[in-house]
């Protein structure tokens, strides 16, 4: 379980436009500020996962989930529109990670792994270092 993350911030589109303008490398400038999103959302996975926070205080944990965040950053791009998933592989252990992100009858759910992917505190983390990257090499080019 995890997220799919794409660029988004206020200003965004004029930025690229000027950047195309300045012959930037609007591509590879997409994949560094995804593979950083996929950096900061898996630090804080990775935390979400170890012993102590999951249910029960980990007294169950095998470390299968700890085990399965994805920690390979990938960016795919289908036409125009780059994203990175981030998370927890489902097929390599991490389908316990559904249940603790949301929660079931007998256990609340791990707020610290709902948060790693969609507090907001995380999603302005992602935003502001997305925007940093964008306007670090646009400075480089100008």
């Amino acid at each position: 379980m995890g997220k799919k993350f794409g660029i988004e911030f206020d200003g965004m589109d004029q930025l690229i436009e000027r950047m195309k303008k300045l012959e930037g490398d609007v591509k590879g400038t997409t994949e560094k500020a995804l593979k950083e999103t996929h950096s900061i959302v898996t630090k804080y996975a990775e935390i979400s996962a170890e012993s102590q926070n999951l249910p029960a205080e980990g007294r169950f944990s095998t470390g299968k989930t700890h085990d399965s965040v994805k920690r390979k950053a990938e960016v795919e791009w289908v036409g125009t529109t780059a994203s990175i998933d981030t998370g927890f592989d489902i097929a390599h252990g991490g389908l316990p990670s559904i249940f603790m992100m949301y929660g079931t009858p007998r256990y609340m759910k791990n707020q610290k792994m709902y948060d790693a992917f969609y507090s907001s505190k995380t999603l302005k983390e992602v935003q502001k270092a997305q925007e940093e990257i964008f306007y670090d090499e646009l400075r480089k080019l100008e």
